[in-house]
């Protein structure tokens, strides 16, 4: 999908390609915020000249955390729950402030 509209994707990382999680079997168990935070620094830190971050998977909360990670990395953070409710709220025409 980023490719087809016409943006290079420099990296795809998982927390445990970066070493962040050991990789387990046949359990599902949602990023916390400090490994999404340091997720984000590993980004950052690697690839300095990308404009922005996108944090794909649903399970991955960052409502609450989206100023933090814009601070961590000084960069344009497109996350999949936050652009999700974000478009909810727009067409339900709830006015809350949802940063992207």
């Amino acid at each position: 999908f980023v490719r087809a509209s016409g943006y290079d994707v420099i990296a795809s990382q998982s927390l445990v390609d970066q070493g962040i999680r050991k990789k387990t079997l046949d359990e599902i168990d949602y990023p916390n915020s400090d490994e999404i935070c340091e997720s984000i620094k590993i980004i950052s830190k690697n690839y300095p000249n990308i404009d922005a971050i996108i944090i794909s998977g649903s399970g991955a909360r960052t409502m609450a955390i989206t100023d933090e990670l814009k601070k961590i990395s000084n960069k344009l953070i497109i996350a999949a729950d936050t652009a999700l409710f974000s478009i909810i709220a727009k067409k339900l025409n709830i006015n809350v402030p949802i940063k992207l």
